[in-house]
């Protein structure tokens, strides 16, 4: 029903030739409201309620600050209808409560104060609501399931079935819930049909087995969906915007296909103003996977869905997963696949990520390297915080922490080592004002970051490494010294007013006999010496360096055997990588967990597996046992020095979030 041309609206302010990506920021029409551009925040799990209750301070920061940044719509994410059911965790944001107006209203007018529309995501667990966060209840679903849920670790045969009084309900509370947004603020409101909450729980036929006319045939399954937008409409009317997020494709076999989703949205269209297309859910990893795509998908690997579903609607249609180029975005919008563009991520990573694609300064841009730092930080950590690996502002945009404003004293600083927090500490130091000098004893600057220009997987850092690299380069506060090394003799020839020390770390050699061998090699010597590895691999150590580089080298052809001593792999990476991992792993490597190597010989290694002797053959045997920091080296050093800080591998091993909060801060308290 679309041509190759966006026919929502055809308001053309100011001079879009003049733009770089004139489609991109082009408006486009909703309903009765008009977005100032294409890019939104997509909605994400963020939403976590805070201690007594409300919004937290720094969940409301963060929506302004990408809403400061140029975006044209933010979308909070979850937050549930009712107050009494359909919880997944303890501090799901509860529509039915009164208590969370106030916080409602502060969003609104935090995302209004800079120009962009504001919605939110409303949604219900279904069957993934857990009765210890529902007062006991058990979970409410489409239909009892006879398998055990992943998710929550839910008995499907706990769940009750939903009958016509259970459904009224809910549709009663979606309604309250989007009059209650519409009455503090916001713009308009996005029904979650998708990732496999309720609604998309009566959608599929995964988790739909009913044989009465809400199952059965899609025209069924879809009128409980129809039955919430019907109640909605007859609570706010017509003129108010609703959007409602959907996935294109379920993943999993015997689920909902592309085609399937078209035909649910051209029955839907005529009562919603906006189709936003994602992919997959909570419902297993590889659907998990899909929702929000790791590094081994392309990014925009889901743009298709959206293109798929536009023919058959004529709402707007919005895209999602893993986009992050505004070059990228601009061809999506150019060609029609979709009428808008939804990113998380990406704008975790750079708030600012519109405003300067919009002037043009995308090679300024912050790039996301997509390794879920700021996921893993939410739900798998006690402390439940938001941070990002490669902007350590994150989280703390309500401090105002701002690398451009002026320091009160300008130093001179000394920088030991041109890795990643080397690099973000030079960059944050000449950016307030202070000299620097960046010292690396290597030819090039990277440091451990080196390793992406040679790993197809991870496009994402080698992306973010060369514009870190190439603001340096070009910063003129900064000067780099290559082949460097920084000695006590250097230190006190410069003579410094500060000094930071960012040596990083060494490999970790377990006294394992053989280990001298020639063809033993370290982890982090792979990587650009590729052609010098043999065909039978054997990799001792299965931490996420570990296994990254069994995936790296069974891509280019090698057979790896993978040992690790303990029993599980990759404990050192965020979930949601790790899964992606081992799901590789399994396609391609054995792996011996609980396995020791006890002797490296010229051709195998020998390994002590359940008691058991085992051998290997080997030609090329990598160490992947770990790093050590060089703390004791950097201090050395400091001593020469007043003000003196470690920062990076050398202070702790960790992965990049360590390195640019180090460098960041250390430098913000120069």
């Amino acid at each position: 029903m679309h041509d190759n041309v966006t026919k929502h609206v055809s308001l053309t302010p100011g001079h879009p030739a003049t733009k770089k990506f004139p489609n991109l920021f082009s408006p486009l029409q909703v309903g009765s409201i008009i977005l100032r551009n294409r890019i939104g925040l997509a909605p994400m799990s963020f939403t976590f309620q805070a201690p007594g209750g409300g919004f937290p301070e720094e969940q409301i920061a963060f929506l302004e600050a990408v809403a400061r940044g140029g975006a044209g719509l933010i979308t909070v994410g979850e937050t549930n209808v009712g107050s009494t059911t359909g919880r997944t965790h303890e501090n799901c944001i509860m529509l039915g409560d009164p208590a969370m107006r106030r916080g409602l209203v502060r969003i609104a007018e935090a995302v209004h104060r800079h120009g962009a529309a504001v919605s939110i995501e409303i949604n219900h667990g279904g069957v993934f609501a857990a009765p210890a966060f529902n007062g006991g209840k058990p979970p409410m679903g489409p239909s009892k399931l006879s398998f055990r849920l992943a998710f929550n670790n839910i008995d499907g045969e706990e769940i009750i079935e939903m009958d016509e009084a259970m459904m009224d309900k809910v549709a009663d509370d979606f309604a309250a819930a989007v009059q209650t947004v519409k009455e503090c603020g916001f713009d308009m409101a996005q029904v979650h049909m998708g990732h496999g909450w309720l609604l998309h729980q009566f959608l599929s036929p995964l988790f739909n087995h009913r044989t009465d006319k809400y199952g059965g045939s899609l025209e069924n399954r879809v009128r409980f969906p129809l039955m919430v937008l019907d109640r909605i409409r007859a609570r706010v009317g017509r003129d108010f915007p609703l959007d409602v997020r959907i996935s294109g494709t379920e993943v999993l076999e015997g689920g909902l296909v592309v085609e399937d989703v078209a035909r649910i949205c051209s029955l839907i269209e005529d009562r919603v103003n906006m189709i936003s297309v994602s992919c997959g859910g909570i419902y297993h990893p590889r659907a998990t996977g899909r929702m929000s795509p790791h590094v081994f998908f392309e990014r925009g690997c889901n743009v298709y869905l959206a293109e798929e579903v536009r023919k058959h609607v004529r709402v707007p249609v919005s895209t999602v997963g893993a986009l992050a180029d505004p070059a990228e975005l601009e061809k999506i919008i150019a060609g029609g696949r979709a009428d808008f563009v939804n990113m998380g991520r990406a704008l975790i990573a750079d708030h600012e990520l519109a405003n300067k694609a919009l002037h043009g300064k995308d090679n300024e841009i912050l790039h996301c390297i997509r390794c879920y730092t700021c996921q893993h930080g939410l739900f798998n950590e006690p402390e439940r915080l938001m941070r990002c690996a490669v902007n350590p502002t994150v989280g703390h945009e309500a401090r105002g922490y701002d690398c451009n404003v002026p320091a009160g004293v300008k130093k001179r600083l000394l920088i030991a080592g041109g890795g990643p927090a080397g690099m973000m500490a030079a960059l944050t130091a000449a950016r307030r004002g202070h000299t620097v000098i960046l010292c690396e004893q290597s030819g090039r600057l990277g440091g451990a970051l080196d390793f992406a220009d040679y790993v197809d997987f991870k496009a994402d850092i080698k992306v973010y490494k060369d514009r870190l690299v190439q603001w340096v380069l070009d910063h003129p506060g900064i000067e780099v010294r290559l082949n460097t090394p920084v000695t006590p003799e250097l230190v006190k020839e410069i003579a410094p007013d500060a000094f930071f020390a960012a040596l990083g770390a060494e490999p970790v050699l377990p006294p394992i006999p053989g280990i001298n061998r020639p063809h033993v090699i370290t982890g982090k010597d792979v990587y650009g010496r590729e052609n010098e590895i043999g065909n039978r691999v054997v990799i001792i150590g299965g931490g996420l360096l570990g296994c990254e580089t069994a995936v790296h080298l069974v891509r280019l052809g090698r057979q790896v055997t993978l040992v690790e001593q303990a029993g599980q792999l990759a404990v050192d990476a965020t979930l949601t990588h790790r899964e992606a991992l081992i799901e590789r792993l399994e396609e391609s490597t054995i792996v011996l967990l609980s396995t020791r190597c006890i002797e490296i010989t010229p051709k195998a290694v020998i390994c002590n597996t359940g008691g058991d002797k085992k051998e290997l053959e080997a030609d090329t045997v990598v160490i992947a046992a770990g790093m050590k920091a060089l703390t004791a080296e950097a201090y050395a050093l400091g001593a020469l020095v007043t003000e003196f800080r470690p920062i990076g591998d050398c202070r702790k091993v960790g992965k990049i979030l360590n390195a640019t909060t180090d460098g960041f801060f250390a430098a913000m308290d120069l």
